[in-house]
C-alpha cells in the first residue's frame, strides 16, 4: 500500500493480524498515525519512509521478530514508543534519518542539532 492516501489504517480497536510480516506504507503522505502493532507478533519489517504527516509510532508489547523499522523522511514524527528491547537488540535496523522533530524516543528526550 505504498504511496496511499490513507490517514489511518482502520477505525476502532486494534486489529489481530498474526500473519502480517511486512507493512510498507512508504510515501503515504497523509498517514498520521500507525496503530499499535502488538497484535502482529510475526511482523518483521515496518517501512514508513517518507510518511510526511506521521506524528507517532508505538507498540505496547515486544515485537520479537521485528528486524527493520524505517522512519526516514517522517518529518513530522514527534514520538516513537517501542519496548526497549526492540531498539536495543544487536540485530536489526532502525532508520530515523530526517526526523528533525523527534522529541521523545521511549521516554528519552532527543536533542536535535538544528
Amino acid at each position: 500500500m505504498r504511496e496511499s492516501d490513507l490517514e489511518k489504517l482502520w477505525e476502532g480497536d486494534d486489529q489481530d493480524l498474526p500473519n502480517l510480516k511486512r507493512l510498507d506504507l512508504s510515501r503515504s503522505k497523509k498517514l498520521i498515525k500507525v496503530p499499535d502493532l502488538s497484535l502482529s507478533p510475526n511482523i518483521e519489517e515496518v517501512i514508513l519512509s517518507g510518511c510526511e504527516s506521521l506524528t507517532e509510532v508505538s507498540s505496547s508489547s515486544f515485537l520479537s521478530k521485528l528486524n527493520c523499522l524505517c522512519l526516514n523522511g517522517c518529518v513530522q514524527l514527534k514520538s516513537l514508543h517501542l519496548p526497549r528491547n526492540v531498539l536495543s537488540r544487536n540485530l536489526g535496523l532502525v532508520v530515523l534519518y530526517d526526523c528533525a522533530k523527534l522529541e521523545l524516543l521511549n521516554g528519552l528526550i532527543v536533542f536535535n542539532s538544528d
